[in-house]
């Protein structure tokens, strides 16, 4: 009973830790930078693009959940203007144990709802090209506690998406392209941000 008591209280403390190191707050914000690399039938042509994350986390203890919106530009073989992939994520995350109090390694797995879409302007027409998909990613990183209040958030995550039919809009009108669907791709994202927890 005693070794019981002693190995439960034992993880109690382990699990506290890495929760202060996640965030002393029950609730924090995050913006981050983001690289991505993309590939697949789906990407094709992509380059490796930059943009942000801007998110909204529950630290309930070692786990905690956020969601949020991310966006990245990319230039696409043969054509001028950038084309984007943007949209929302729901992300559960779990600090792994440690002895250290200031830096805490984690696992998260998210899921997006990301939309690709760009212009192509000859200066005659406009056709705007849209693809809205699901992507499931996963991955970890690395939390550093700068002070009670603010973290450093350094990870990569891993993923892919699987994209539904092509929208198309020529000067603003739509048009059909029945059957012609936008293909599937992975992607590889990393990311550096800062945490602020909110509150005591």
């Amino acid at each position: 009973m005693l070794r019981r008591t002693i190995l439960l209280g034992a993880l109690g403390a382990a699990l506290a830790t890495n929760a202060a190191a996640q965030s002393a707050q029950k609730i924090s914000v995050q913006a981050s930078a983001l690289g991505a690399s993309l590939s697949g039938d789906g990407f094709e042509g992509w380059g490796t693009g930059s943009g942000f994350e801007a998110q909204i986390r529950y630290n309930h203890s070692a786990l905690s959940f956020g969601g949020g919106f991310q966006l990245t530009r990319h230039g696409l073989e043969g054509f001028d203007n950038k084309v984007s992939l943007g949209g929302v994520f729901f992300e559960p995350r779990y600090v792994i144990p440690t002895k250290s109090n200031s830096v805490a390694p984690y696992a998260s797995l998210r899921i997006s709802v990301l939309k690709e879409s760009g212009t192509v302007d000859d200066g005659v027409d406009e056709v705007k090209l849209s693809a809205s998909g699901l992507t499931f990613n996963g991955g970890g990183g690395v939390l550093f506690r700068l002070t009670q209040t603010l973290n450093l958030d350094v990870g990569v995550t891993w993923g892919y998406t699987n994209f539904g039919d092509l929208s198309a809009e020529v000067n603003g009108t739509p048009v059909a392209l029945p059957g012609l669907d936008a293909g599937s791709g992975t992607n590889a994202v990393f990311r550096v941000g800062l945490a602020i927890g909110l509150g005591k």
